[in-house]
């Protein structure tokens, strides 16, 4: 009888093991129905769809790119966007450049020279992870202070993925992905569902390094006004609100306010990750152990780094045209609209033709348009070059007698393109958008942050602080941080109104939160990178997010009101003064 009763139990939980997907499927929009019913309004509405999609996506009963598609069915059916604006979010100008983006990064695995930046990285700093961790966490900084998050990371992701498929193939300890079996101090990773096997997980240093530079990347965009939209967004609205006050912050001082807390943020949340998944102050952790035994073999493994390095020869013509392209690109992101000098997109509002008269409709529909030029517009040239630049050239034959005709393929070719390309990531970005322009049009937040507005003479100044703080870095996980922006930034700059404060005291620390998302693939562009390349499971990235998300608002509540006073006073100066 006994021996019966354990059948019928152990199949049942067998069976639940093997459909658990469907059932978290089906019954997910059932259990989340109250917060549909409660009032019937659009926001709750929105807010149903959102938690709706982050269940599926912290689950992945769902494949990612399928849950990102939810927007187009239930936005439309609850009367929150109309159907021809949903579909709209999924070819957005950001996500134009981050498909050129990603093609830039095929370009450069295809043409060989990621391994040869990837090994030479790992020579340089001798094979010790944590400095390459650490090197890596500041290149990712540096780069994304002078042009697009999104880019920062996607032209780094080939590097790294070299580095680690070099150091698997070398050490006996360290790896990029492994088997179900060997994974040590992970969650449960049977979901991956992507295009790798799914027997295969990442590496608890694969993970720690994928995530540093995300996270550095997303930090190092709000430290220089010209990297990110946001920090234009924080001028618009001021100049809004406080139309007869001439705006102080400008792009010298918003640096110096800004990188030193972009770079304390960033060397916490280093130090955290390297003790979450590195075993730093950790000696008896798996992971401190695995890296005590890999030192044991640095020496085999850097000779073999070294032979390999070594065998990649000389530059050859495609890595090279592949690397000027990338500069080329480099060049064209920081210089399009720099803060401290004209840019090469305003040039077309001055053209004109030398022949000491002007084409007056056409520089009018150049001057119409030039405000348009984004960093898309030199995305789509760059990604033309590369497949027009031939991967192949000798200046030789050109002037030998005996010439054959030959036919070479470009830096990159469609064929690389329709087979490495992830358009699933690409659409997991788009309902990122979507989800954006549902919170917009639903006004998510307002409620909570309209509370805070009318109930802030109840807290003392530093816990209004932290609180639209909180809000800031909460919100920007479901809503996206332009609409959070769009939403606190008026609402801070009123509290502050209301109470006689220096405006400046909340309006930019909710400008830095507000750029903090580090939880959901869904969350920032960055995010959904390193999760679909390193198939970092998504509730390992919620919770090493949500301890990160902490830190940084920590470093806001720490530093801000020093640096802040000593840059605009805001602590001497109330509002009277100000305005």
């Amino acid at each position: 009888m006994r021996r019966n009763v354990s059948r019928v139990i152990g199949g049942r939980i067998s069976f639940l093991r093997s459909h658990w997907r469907g059932f978290c499927t089906t019954l997910l929009p059932v259990i989340l129905l109250p917060i549909f019913l409660i009032g019937g309004t659009t926001s709750l509405k929105c807010l149903y769809v959102i938690i709706l999609m982050v269940g599926y996506w912290v689950s992945e009963s769902l494949p990612l790119p399928i849950t990102a598609l939810i927007p187009t069915v239930l936005f439309p059916t609850m009367d929150i966007i109309s159907s021809d604006i949903v579909p709209i979010c999924y070819i957005t100008e950001g996500n134009i450049l981050f498909m050129c983006s990603l093609m830039l990064a095929l370009a450069i695995e295809h043409s060989q020279l990621h391994r040869r930046l990837g090994l030479g990285l790992l020579l340089a700093v001798k094979c010790r992870l944590r400095l390459f961790n650490f090197v890596l966490a500041a290149l990712a900084t540096f780069v994304s202070m002078w042009m697009a998050n999104v880019s920062a990371i996607v032209v780094l992701y080939p590097i790294l993925d070299a580095a680690f498929r070099c150091l698997q193939s070398h050490s006996t300890e360290i790896s990029y992905f492994s088997r179900l079996e060997a994974a040590e101090e992970t969650l449960d990773l049977s979901h991956v569902n992507l295009e790798r096997d799914e027997e295969e997980v990442p590496s608890r240093e694969a993970i720690c390094t994928f995530l540093t530079c995300a996270y550095a990347s997303t930090v190092g965009g709000i430290s220089c006004m010209a990297a990110d939209s946001i920090n234009h967004n924080f001028n618009a609205i001021h100049s809004e609100k406080f139309p007869s006050v001439p705006n102080e912050v400008t792009t010298l001082k918003w640096a110096l306010l800004n990188l030193p807390i972009a770079l304390i943020t960033i060397a916490s949340l280093w130090l955290w990750l390297q003790v979450q998944y590195m075993g730093l102050f950790r000696e008896k952790s798996n992971a401190a152990q695995r890296l005590e035994r890999f030192t044991l073999e640095k020496v085999q493994v850097r000779a073999g780094i070294r032979d390999e390095f070594k065998d990649l020869g000389a530059l050859t013509f495609h890595e090279i045209g592949v690397a000027g392209c990338l500069l080329l690109a480099l060049f064209l992101w920081f210089f399009r609209q720099p803060d401290f000098l004209e840019g090469w997109s305003t040039l077309f509002t001055e053209l004109k033709v030398f022949a000491d008269f002007h084409i007056r409709s056409f520089q009018m529909f150049v001057y119409g348009f030039a405000c348009q030029i984004q960093d898309s517009t030199c995305s789509i040239l760059i990604v033309a070059l590369l497949f027009m630049i031939p991967s192949k050239f000798d200046w030789r034959k050109l002037v030998s007698e005996d010439y054959e005709r030959e036919d070479w393929d470009g830096l990159l070719t469609w064929a690389v393109v329709q087979k490495r390309m992830p358009w699933g990531l690409l659409v997991l970005v788009g309902g990122g958008n979507a989800i954006v322009e549902g919170s917009r049009s639903a006004g998510i937040g307002q409620g909570l942050v309209h509370k805070l507005r009318d109930n802030y003479h109840l807290l003392p100044k530093f816990a209004v602080l932290a609180a639209v703080c909180f809000l800031g870095s909460v919100l920007t996980e479901l809503s996206g941080h332009i609409a959070v922006i769009d939403l606190l930034l008026p609402i801070a700059a009123d509290i502050a109104q209301m109470a006689r404060w220096h405006p400046l005291y909340l309006m930019i620390p909710v400008t830095i939160a507000s750029s903090h998302a580090f939880c959901l693939p869904a969350s920032a562009p960055t995010n959904a990178v390193v999760q679909f390349y390193c198939k970092i499971p998504t509730r390992e990235m919620l919770l090493a997010g949500i301890a990160v998300s902490v830190i940084a608002a920590s470093v806001i509540l720490l530093v801000f009101p020093l640096f802040g006073a000593i840059m605009f006073g805001i602590h001497k100066e109330n509002f009277i003064e100000y305005t």
